[in-house]
This record gives structure tokens, C-alpha cells and sequence, in this order.
């Protein structure tokens, strides 16, 4: 941005400061409303992250059959070159989050003076931060998204597999568009056998080698977790996720985090189900996270008059989604005390 704000004797104008800070809202330009919660934070921190220039929507391939050219054979029998199409498509479209900061003429002219600037913008810049993450976090455990909301991650890895769709896909025609549902109940996460369930859970899962890197639950089971790792002082941080503030528990190749559940958020925002376990396997392609180019968090850098009023606003978008290549890579369990 080309703008150079100061301080100035003059007070300059709560617009054009705004016009300067919002779009420094979080600390890493595109990313901010990435770090807002667990999920997305390490789907950004292992690489799932892709923008891209353009599109009509996110096309991800999904291998649904082997290639049945390949065969063991005598030495003298034909060579198989049959025509093969063992790919189908999941598509996602791309969804649209959007907001905007008013600031009225007469706020700029009651908070003339150097003080009364700082506190205004401070609240402004605040209230559209704790927004725009509440809101992008509650899209993400929402059970049922609206036509206008994203994928979510209950949507995408989910407790009825063999039902519904993914990515247009009907998932009952396919083992590769059913996530994997362990209903076993897991009796104490924060013990020697909880832990030892969660490193089968992951065995059991995977997809060749590649198991799940990242595991999210709720608030009560991570914390008895925690408490258990660090009684065996075993207790050992992602520093790629303490950097982005959020804590985290580093087993092995997995990355352990927490999602509060809907009762324990503000104006009963969506959240995670209560004594379920989502393993999200991102090094086979599980879960990632894809936004335009032109819409990864973007704020306008001027203010718009709205209507004949004396308010003006920036305006606030960000495109993009939750999409999976390979949904058979992740799972959940329902039933973890």
C-alpha cells in the first residue's frame, strides 16, 4: 500500500488510518484467518494451503481404481494396454466471506485528538478480527453448511461415510469417498491406553505409509491428554503452531490440538462434538485448504460512501474452501471420554 501514515498536528482522519491498518489486521498477510483455530493453522503450517489465480471451482482427483494394466505375467504372455479411467473429480465451489468497518463523519469529528484516534481504531481493528475468526471457525464445524457456506470438517469426514456426497460424488459408490468411523469407545484419552489407541487409530488408517498428521478434539479429552504427556514428561509443543499462538501437542509425525465445542462458544457458534476425535491426514491429501489469489483475505484500501449517509466503509472478502483429494485418508471417532 502506498500510504505513509503518521501523526500529524492536524489529527488526521479515522478513515484514512483505517485505510492504513486494516489490512495489517493479522500478522501474516492471507494467513490471518488461517491461524484463527487449530484446524486451518496446521493444515497452514504443513503445506496444505494452495492459492490459486482463477477458476469456476476447485477440481480435486480422486484415484478410485487401481490401473488393471499392471499384472504379474510369463515371459511370453501379452502385455495388457487396455484403456483405463480410474480417476473421478470432486468438485468444490468456491465460497465468498465478506464484511466491512463503517466509520460515520460524526465519529471522526467527536474523536479528533491523538488519544481518542488510537482508542477508536484499536476497537475497530479488534471487533473485525474477533469477527471475522469466529466466524470462519464456526463455518468450519457447522454439521450442515448453507449453499453459501464452505465444506466443514464434520461435512467432509464424516460419521454416516457410506451417505450424502462429497464434492458432487455420491459416497456410496465408491470406498474412496468414505472417510474412515472407528465407534469403539475409547474409555481415557489421557492414559496409557488412550494414547496407545490413538497411535492404532492412526496405524489403522493410513494410506500406505502416510498417517494422520494432524488430530483434532475437544477441549476436556485434550486436556487430559496433555496432562498425561506431561506427567510422563512427554509433553512436547508443534513450534511451527506455538508460533502462530495456538498450542498443541507434538506425537511422533502428529500434531495434536483442540476445538471447543458449541456450548463453550460466543452466541452458540459452532463447534466440535462433544467426545469426538477427527484424524485429518494431510500428507495424503485428506484436507487443504484452497483460496483465490484475488480473494485471499483482502481489504479495500479506500472507503465507500454508502448511499447518501455519512458513513463509510471498507469492505472486507476472502474465496476460497475446504476440499479433499483423498477422503478415505481421514477418520473420526464418536465416542472418546
Amino acid at each position: 500500500m502506498s500510504q505513509n501514515v503518521a501523526y500529524a498536528n492536524n489529527d488526521p482522519q479515522l478513515a484514512t488510518l483505517l485505510s492504513f491498518i486494516l489490512p495489517y489486521i493479522n500478522d501474516t498477510h492471507g494467513d490471518g484467518i488461517l491461524n484463527c483455530n487449530f484446524v486451518t493453522a496446521v493444515l497452514n503450517a504443513k503445506g496444505a494451503k494452495e492459492v490459486v489465480d482463477g477458476g469456476l471451482e476447485f477440481w480435486e482427483t480422486v484415484s478410485v481404481n487401481p490401473n488393471s494394466n499392471f499384472k504379474w505375467q510369463g515371459k511370453h504372455d501379452d502385455m495388457s494396454a487396455d484403456y483405463q479411467d480410474p480417476t473421478r473429480q470432486l468438485r468444490f465451489p468456491i465460497k465468498l466471506f465478506t464484511g466491512s468497518v463503517v466509520v460515520n463523519k460524526l465519529d471522526e469529528m467527536m474523536n479528533k485528538g491523538r488519544a481518542l484516534i488510537k482508542q477508536y481504531l484499536t476497537t475497530a481493528r479488534e471487533i473485525a478480527k474477533t469477527s471475522i475468526d469466529n466466524q470462519y471457525e464456526s463455518a468450519l464445524w457447522n454439521t450442515s453448511p448453507g449453499a453459501d457456506e464452505p465444506e466443514s470438517l464434520p461435512n467432509i469426514i464424516n460419521t454416516t461415510n457410506t451417505t450424502g456426497t462429497i464434492g458432487g460424488q455420491d459416497r456410496s459408490t465408491s470406498k474412496a469417498f468414505q472417510n474412515n468411523v472407528y465407534t469403539t469407545a475409547i474409555a481415557d484419552i489421557g492414559s496409557e491406553a488412550g494414547l496407545a489407541d490413538l497411535y492404532r487409530l492412526r496405524a489403522k488408517y493410513a494410506v500406505g505409509t502416510k498417517q494422520a498428521d494432524a488430530v483434532v478434539m475437544p477441549v476436556a479429552q485434550w486436556a487430559n491428554l496433555a496432562a498425561y504427556c506431561n506427567t510422563q514428561r512427554q509433553y512436547k509443543p508443534d513450534q511451527t503452531m506455538v508460533q502462530a499462538g495456538i498450542e498443541s501437542i507434538d506425537i511422533g509425525k502428529c500434531t495434536v490440538g483442540y476445538a471447543q465445542e458449541t456450548a463453550d462458544n460466543i452466541s452458540s457458534a459452532n463447534g466440535i462434538t462433544a467426545k469426538y476425535m477427527y484424524g485429518i491426514n494431510i500428507a495424503a491429501g485428506g484436507l487443504k485448504i484452497k483460496t483465490l489469489a484475488d480473494g485471499n483475505s483482502k481489504w479495500e484500501q479506500s472507503a465507500e460512501r454508502v448511499g447518501r449517509t455519512l458513513n463509510k466503509a471498507f469492505y472486507y472478502y476472502w474465496a476460497g474452501n475446504l476440499v479433499s483429494r483423498c477422503p478415505r485418508a481421514n477418520w473420526v471417532a464418536s465416542s472418546v471420554s
